[in-house]
């Protein structure tokens, strides 16, 4: 019978709204952009060092968000949208080998991970050079540059 899921009656209007209620309310309670901390005035300097590395050429995007990803979870990176966004990368390319790491991986399984690494570095660049921006300009606790 329509509207049966695993023996109990319901009605899938009804469902629909609960479904899309308990979603909403379990991924709100599953955001990982909390801030664990209020971040230090050496904390922010470095967000804003790694970030002005980016933009200068200095590293790479990979490199700067497996940095900034502990201090995006605090305020060093303002705003929610920029913590959500370096969480989000790091998490979709944390099995990629990037920085000091690479020396412990063999050569050809390198050479795989860097196409991906390329790919990647390519995806998010330009979004990330805005986020860059915006932590760089960044008022350091509330004071002005």
């Amino acid at each position: 019978m329509a509207g049966e899921t695993a023996g109990y009656w319901c009605n899938p209007d009804v469902t629909t709204i609960i479904s899309a209620k308990f979603r909403i309310a379990y991924t709100s309670l599953m955001d990982r952009t909390f801030i664990d901390r209020r971040a230090t005035e050496s904390d922010h300097l470095k967000a804003k060092e790694i970030a002005q590395a980016v933009l200068d050429g200095r590293t790479t995007v990979l490199e700067a968000v497996r940095e900034l990803v502990s201090l995006a979870h605090t305020d060093a990176v303002a705003e929610l949208e920029d913590r959500r966004f370096i969480i989000g990368v790091e998490s979709e390319t944390d099995h990629l080998p990037v920085g000091e790491v690479r020396k412990l991986w063999a050569p050809d399984a390198l050479k795989e991970k860097d196409v991906e690494i390329a790919r990647a570095e390519e995806l998010y660049r330009a979004d990330f050079l805005e986020t860059c921006q915006r932590i760089v300009k960044t008022e350091l606790l509330g004071r002005a540059k």
